[in-house]
């Protein structure tokens, strides 16, 4: 006569395949996570560089980007109210200055080329960020 129940084996099996489930779906869930931030990051950081040109042209004002490193973050501001806007950078995200760095507009045209790149971590991955010359137009380039 079998007895009804499951026997130890069946038991380890299905928690092993459970416990591969969750630790799968914890590293695809964090790695789609990571993802979603950058690209709020990316679209935030465009959207406040829009912002200061949009007020460099219409109001004739000098506007500012910082990146302050100690405290690792973008700060974009006219430079007649300093710290308008913070935008924190994800800590996983990497930019390419070491140390501080600045870009300041007063709407004429840009007659050299500047950027700035943002390494993603663990992946051979880069985004840059370019002012066009001439009209300042913020350009992404994904690598």
């Amino acid at each position: 006569m079998r007895k009804s129940g499951y026997t130890l084996i069946e038991i380890l099996v299905a928690l092993t395949i459970s416990a591969t489930a969750l630790l799968a779906s914890v590293y695809f869930g964090q790695q789609w996570w990571h993802r979603q931030q950058e690209e709020q990051f990316f679209a935030d950081f465009q959207r406040d560089w829009a912002y200061l040109r949009q007020m460099a042209i219409e109001d004739g004002v000098t506007v500012n980007v910082k990146w302050y490193y100690q405290q690792q973050e973008f700060v974009f501001e006219r430079i007649s109210e300093p710290g308008q806007i913070h935008l924190p950078k994800p800590p996983w995200l990497q930019v390419d200055y070491d140390s501080y760095w600045q870009i300041n507009w007063s709407g004429e045209p840009f007659t050299k080329i500047q950027g700035i790149t943002f390494i993603r971590q663990n992946i051979n991955h880069s985004v840059t960020f370019t002012w066009q010359l001439g009209s300042g137009v913020l350009l992404r380039n994904d690598k």
